[in-house]
């Protein structure tokens, strides 16, 4: 293939592609992708990353670098992992922009000149690929929704599909990144916590042409609930990415603009789940260390009140959950202490009459309330609500954009019927409740079936919390309500 003439001057579009074993399927990929750059009105490099690999992809780069001179060949002396490849890219490219792919031919070079004419039109830091009809095998594909959701749910990061490394990235908004194994994961939600607008686009994915993957399902399990718990840890500490400002005034205002900016889902949500799952550890902790003398006491005092020790659960966690008590913590307590399918209907009753109490107090005090402004994420809500008072409850249940008490004011705010609020919030928040109640019953009678039993029910919660934010229209405006308000009703009109 000839090489047409390389034009003066340094490299607008920098490529990346990390290569670990790669020998089969580097030379083609590369061959797509120069034909791709040779269209493009950008000048452009192409940098190979060579980490550690023990094959002759090497020697497949090295032979490719020696014909076309955009090609730059950079090795690691061992393996390092994806992430450190991808860094050692991003400190040596020369391009105001820069773009990622994998080096497994997975990725379609066709696809870079639509991320990059999205990067433009939307005026964002970052563009995203979002595989739209996987190639890979069905454990992987259900393992990677279903890691995708729980991510999603512990920190709030809005991200599609964090296992996509197909991106267009501004080179300005990577030098303050962290550099750590696992970046290439976390990529985006880190941009957007320091306040950098990040979009996406679905892009396509083709079979593995030749060669292995190099990751497996445990292996991401594992390293993917650490970084979840890393990734609340550095919400809290992050300093923006846009910070000068002229003067104290101007900085404080700077400061709140980029933590309020597109992309930053709110810290109480994240906290709040973090917190709902310190909840159920501990259930499964006390359950596992209490005096078993004392969990009989326990269980012969409500024996005593017979068939009122149900309803008098129900009411406490009405009251609890009214007052703004976490409803999942008087489902674990339901679980440890009464049958399942009891501790369910104890749990489910007392939510839905404490959200129910909260929400016709709002309502009372409308007048009042509706005078004080809402928080731009809120407001957003309350706005979908009105057009769509029963589907966005529910998604408001499955899909939390704040705290409980919150939404109740909110949907009351929004003129949402009292029926309507019921049915929505007891669909919405069963397949939790029923997980939390199962799990603790795991914990204190551990058995086949009652594990198998949690586990079905952490997993349906994780499917039907991503099913919704990426099938239907209300679940996907809320989705992206909780990375950017004001692209909050495009799906739902």
């Amino acid at each position: 293939m000839d090489v047409p003439p390389t034009p003066p001057g340094p490299p607008d579009l920098s490529v990346v592609l990390p290569c670990h074993d790669e020998e089969d399927c580097v030379g083609p990929l590369v061959t797509e992708l120069r034909t791709v750059l040779d269209g493009l009105p950008l000048r452009s490099e192409v940098l190979l990353v060579d980490d550690g690999s023990e094959d002759g992809t090497r020697a497949v780069i090295d032979a490719l670098a020696a014909r076309d001179p955009r090609i730059r060949v950079l090795a690691h002396a061992w393996r390092w992992g994806q992430s450190a490849a991808l860094c050692t890219g991003f400190e040596v490219a020369r391009g105001e922009l820069v773009a990622t792919m994998d080096a497994d031919g997975q990725a379609d070079p066709a696809d870079l000149p639509r991320l990059l004419e999205r990067l433009a039109e939307r005026g964002a830091d970052a563009v995203c690929g979002v595989r739209a009809r996987r190639a890979d095998p069905g454990v992987k594909r259900v393992a990677s929704r279903i890691g995708n959701g729980v991510r999603r749910r512990l920190t709030g990061d809005v991200t599609l599909d964090a296992g996509c490394t197909y991106r267009v990235v501004r080179r300005d908004a990577l030098r303050e990144l962290p550099v750590f194994d696992g970046l290439h994961r976390w990529l985006p939600a880190l941009l957007r916590l320091q306040g950098l607008r990040v979009v996406e686009l679905p892009v396509a994915h083709r079979p593995r042409p030749a060669g292995v993957s190099k990751y497996g399902v445990r292996d991401r399990a594992l390293r993917g609930l650490a970084d979840c718990l890393v990734l609340l840890w550095w919400r809290r500490r992050v300093v923006p990415r846009r910070r000068a400002a002229c003067d104290a005034a101007a900085v404080g205002n700077a400061t709140r603009d980029v933590h309020d900016a597109p992309g930053r889902v709110s810290a109480r949500t994240s906290w709040g789940l973090l917190l709902v799952v310190a909840l159920l550890a501990s259930g499964v902790v006390a359950a596992r260390l209490l005096d078993p003398d004392a969990v009989s006491a326990l269980h012969l005092w409500l024996a005593d009140r017979g068939r009122w020790a149900p309803p008098l659960a129900a009411l406490l966690t009405a009251a609890g959950v009214g007052l703004g008590a976490p409803r999942l913590a008087f489902a674990v307590a339901a679980g440890l202490l009464f049958p399942p399918w009891v501790g369910v209907l104890v749990a489910e009753s007392g939510a839905v009459v404490g959200c129910l109490a909260a929400f016709v107090l709002a309502r009372g005090l409308r007048g009042r309330l509706g005078t004080r402004p809402l928080g731009p994420r809120l407001a957003a809500a309350r706005d979908l609500a009105r057009r769509h008072p029963f589907l966005a409850t529910l998604g408001l249940r499955v899909l939390p954009v704040g705290h409980c008490q919150a939404t109740n004011v909110t949907l009351a705010l929004a003129d949402v019927h009292a029926p309507s609020f019921v049915a929505a919030t007891a669909v919405g928040i069963l397949p939790s409740t029923v997980a939390a109640v199962l799990s603790a019953q795991a914990a204190a009678q551990p058995s086949g079936a009652t594990v198998a039993a949690a586990g079905a029910g952490l997993l349906a919660c994780a499917l039907l919390g991503t099913w919704l934010a990426r099938r239907h229209p209300v679940g996907r405006a809320l989705e992206r309500l909780r990375g950017d308000p004001a692209d909050a009703g495009a799906d739902a009109r």
